[in-house]
């Protein structure tokens, strides 16, 4: 005879299955909507005037702006980080709820102080918001970054330090998974005080908007981090559970409303990465527990996400996949078809070009993503900026659009395959060593509906002692685009120079190469550049690559 506590464990974990298989079922016969380009608003701009009327008013006007383009959601930031909310929270803290005197000067003063005053005034900017996007017939999506780390360097002064962190300083990841950064005091997930928190804060989003609402956005990229060093994987059901807990959230409410709630979430940019921290979304998906996956870099634009995987399970389960992009990238000079010295005497920048955003955006549409969130990108659009919704509004916009496909940069610590997937440079290269590198190249130049380039090329960013002299050979896809000295193909920069430390080294000199016949080497997919350094008699310096870019140019782009 079963004991009456060994009954009680089995009819817990009876119940639970049931539970299980009930969210899997609603959620097979749950349909998703085309929410066509989202632009996710981290809402820096909620609160803009110390008039709280004149913040709602701008705000209001901030979101019309997107009546003129091809954004069909709005994902918005319910707060600054992950515990002060833009809105009259019963649970977490608002702008204002603790005074110290490194609020009354510096960059936080003039902010806090408005902030405060909406606050008081009890301003719902997430409501605002959310009724502006209506009006112009946008989905709405409430955001809540799931671990944010904003203000882990100086918790017990930062600005968006919450009331919960302070009376909770026992309850953080207590060491940095991550070599070189200090994540230490985040939030550790482990701890059921921590998931009860949250989950009451995701609850408290749902119940006050579900009439306004299609959904509500996870974002676990701010940031990648759940648990202490080592016990993800082995803890990761306890997300699971926390995720199971919205969704049936969702359901219900959407029951009660007779309609249905999408759930999104964030996550890292590959499955390995996602299961590092702690976070099974090949499940969630499969059981449909999600409805959008975001795959995402943590801060720069990416052109090689493996979004493939993502899409092949989506496409068994019914979820939708979006790729994430950025509007910052490695720091570098602009790519031009015909550059000379003064080409690269000015300062190096890293707003990612509307080039280098097609050809990320072709790179994952030949994957098979079902659109794009745009993050980071600030309304309204800045300069060089504006063309982008339109770029990745559908494939047929970028047909004869200059695009311009790269390798990703390591940013933080990519190169370390954690919460992010490892990059190819920078990377040394040894002289008399052939380095290989894959270049994804979403682009098919042998399609009918692709007119022949202009301008096609590649460029190769240096660092290190770099002459005209070096002998090098080049390949792609095993023809041979150089073989000889870099001679006047290769330009030194001599404009200011930025990056580093988080960032890759920004180029000291770069390679052009042009390709003659483009159609008949470049493949749409993965394609194989090799480059060998020849050493030389007197003297053998490594170099290293930083950047690698293919421009397929048009003269009217």
């Amino acid at each position: 005879m079963l004991g009456n506590a060994k009954r009680w464990c089995l009819w817990t974990m009876v119940l639970a299955s049931l539970a299980s298989l009930s969210l899997s079922a609603a959620g097979a016969g749950r349909s998703v909507p085309d929410f066509g380009l989202i632009l996710n608003d981290d809402g820096d701009f909620s609160i803009t005037d110390m008039d709280p009327r004149k913040s709602a008013e701008n705000l209001t006007a901030m979101i019309q702006l997107l009546k003129s383009t091809p954004v069909r959601t709005l994902a918005y930031s319910v707060g600054a980080g992950s515990d002060i909310m833009y809105y009259p929270t019963q649970v977490a803290n608002v702008w204002g709820w603790r005074d110290m005197p490194e609020y009354a000067t510096g960059v936080w003063g003039e902010r806090i102080s408005k902030a405060k005053a909406a606050a008081q005034a009890q301003v719902d900017s997430v409501r605002i918001a959310g009724l502006a996007a209506k009006k112009l017939g946008l989905y709405f999506i409430p955001s809540y970054r799931m671990n944010d780390s904003h203000f882990i360097g100086k918790p017990l002064v930062y600005p968006l330090t919450g009331e919960f962190w302070l009376k909770n300083q026992d309850k953080t990841i207590g060491k940095s998974p991550v070599r070189g950064y200090d994540y230490s005091n985040l939030l550790d997930y482990s701890r059921p005080e921590v998931r009860a928190y949250r989950r009451d804060i995701l609850f408290e989003i749902i119940e006050r908007y579900q009439d306004v609402m299609d959904g509500l956005e996870l974002d676990f990229n701010r940031v990648q981090i759940f648990f202490p060093p080592g016990t993800a994987q082995a803890r990761a059901h306890l997300m699971t559970e926390l995720v199971e807990q919205v969704r049936q959230r969702l359901t219900d409410i959407g029951a009660a409303n007779g309609r249905s709630y999408s759930l999104f979430v964030r996550v890292p940019p590959a499955l390995k990465n996602c299961r590092w921290s702690g976070l099974e979304v090949e499940a969630w998906m499969k059981r449909r527990l999600v409805d959008v996956v975001i795959p995402s870099q943590l801060m720069t634009l990416a052109h090689c996400m493996p979004m493939d995987e993502f899409v092949s399970i989506g496409a068994a389960s019914g979820c939708r996949v979006y790729a994430s992009i950025y509007p910052r990238t490695q720091y570098m000079w602009p790519f031009v078809t015909s550059p000379s010295a003064k080409t690269y005497s000015g300062g190096a920048g890293r707003s990612a070009s509307v080039e280098l955003i097609r050809g990320a955006a072709a790179n994952y549409w030949q994957m098979g993503v079902d659109g794009f969130q745009l993050f980071n990108f600030n309304l309204p659009f800045n300069q060089g900026h504006e063309l982008v919704p339109q770029a990745l509004s559908n494939p047929a916009a970028m047909v004869g659009k200059s695009r311009i496909h790269a390798l990703t940069a390591a940013y933080f610590h990519d190169r370390e395959d954690t919460y992010q997937y490892r990059k190819q440079v920078p990377r040394e290269l040894q002289p008399d060593t052939a380095s290989s590198f894959t270049l994804l190249v979403g682009t098919d130049l042998t399609a009918p509906e692709t007119p022949k380039p202009d301008y096609c090329g590649l460029r190769l960013g240096f660092v290190g002692k770099v002459t005209k002299q070096q002998r090098i050979v080049v390949t792609l896809n095993g023809k041979t685009l150089k073989a000889g000295r870099m001679g006047w193909r290769l330009l030194p920069t001599t404009g200011k120079r930025k990056g580093g430390k988080s960032h890759p080294t920004v180029a000291q000199a770069y390679l052009h190469l042009q390709i003659a016949h483009p159609h008949d080497i470049l493949r749409r997919g993965e394609n194989t550049v090799t480059i060998t350094l020849k050493s030389s008699p007197t003297e053998t310096v490594p170099l290293t690559l930083v950047e690698m870019q293919l421009g397929i140019l048009y003269t009217d782009h």
